[in-house]
């Protein structure tokens, strides 16, 4: 997974490549809009559920809001899954058997306050979650509770002061 682009020429080209057992083979991405298509982390659930997570701007502008990217991947093709449209990156994608969660921050370019990012899978969208904390803050990491919940880490903070979190949800 990763990003193929010619410094802002043409809008970036993401890499999705699938193991056979005996080669890599290049697969298609899904038709989207925007220009800059940034990949972050990969969680594989199974065989035919494979998720993408990270951030896209509409345009090459380094100043351009940057809106989360998710993906999904059914074992035949790659699909854009919709998500709130806010500010953000996603950093990492978590399962447990009750639900799909991503998270990461809002940050964008220009923009000096942030906040954490939890979004849950329906579904068929994504939707604001309820973060575990407020104030400038980012979320890098998210593991799955064997028997149920999730485990995320990131920092809180301001600006000269960032402390690490730990957080669990049941």
């Amino acid at each position: 997974m990763g990003t193929a682009g010619d410094n802002g020429r043409h809008p970036e080209q993401l890499l999705l490549l699938h193991w056979d057992g005996s080669s890599w083979k290049r697969l298609p991405e899904p038709a989207t809009d925007q220009w800059t298509k940034r990949v972050e982390t990969v969680r594989v659930l199974g065989a035919g559920d494979v998720w993408v997570g990270g951030w896209t701007k509409s345009t090459f502008s380094g100043d351009a809001i940057r809106k989360p990217l998710l993906m999904h991947r059914n074992g035949r093709v790659w699909a854009t899954t919709p998500t709130p449209d806010v500010p953000g990156e996603v950093a990492d994608i978590s399962a447990d058997r009750r639900r799909l969660t991503a998270v990461g921050d809002t940050f964008s370019p220009g923009v000096s306050e942030y906040a954490m990012s939890v979004l849950r899978w329906t579904g068929q969208r994504w939707t604001a979650d309820v973060a575990p904390a407020t104030g400038t803050a980012s979320l890098f990491g998210a593991a799955a509770v064997p028997g149920g919940g999730t485990w995320v880490t990131g920092a809180v903070g301001d600006a000269d002061t960032m402390r690490p979190l730990i957080a669990r949800r049941g």
